[in-house]
């Protein structure tokens, strides 16, 4: 990545307020993205906004590099492929199947080998 990279403050691209309103049922009590293996929830959660910006500054060209309706749209696509790659979501779910991105964060179906 060249030094031209620069993320500047992610939270004006994306608030927690935001973050909040996209992804409101990641912490419904049926989605297991905030446990861990044995139940126990995970401090802080695990799909918060704050853990997402601390995660993309390890990364200094993600959302670093064009004009900001440019990075707004970088950001847009990565969010809508974890929402939909993470979705609890089913046909009738209240909000619709894709309101419930960052539910789950193991596949979901494939706990046993050979399934």
């Amino acid at each position: 990545c060249s030094s031209t990279c620069s993320q500047g403050n992610l939270n004006d691209l994306i608030s927690a307020a935001d973050w909040d309103i996209l992804f409101p049922h990641r912490d419904n009590q049926a989605c297991k993205q905030n446990k861990n293996p044995d139940g126990t929830l995970i401090p802080g959660g695990f799909y918060e906004q704050a853990a997402f910006v601390s995660a993309a500054r390890m990364f200094p060209c993600f959302l670093g590099q064009g004009t900001r309706e440019q990075r707004q749209r970088e950001l847009s696509a990565f969010l809508a492929q974890i929402s939909h790659e993470t979705t609890g979501g089913w046909a009738t779910a209240p909000g619709g199947p894709q309101a419930w991105g960052l539910c789950w964060k193991e596949e979901v179906g494939c706990e046993q080998p050979g399934t």
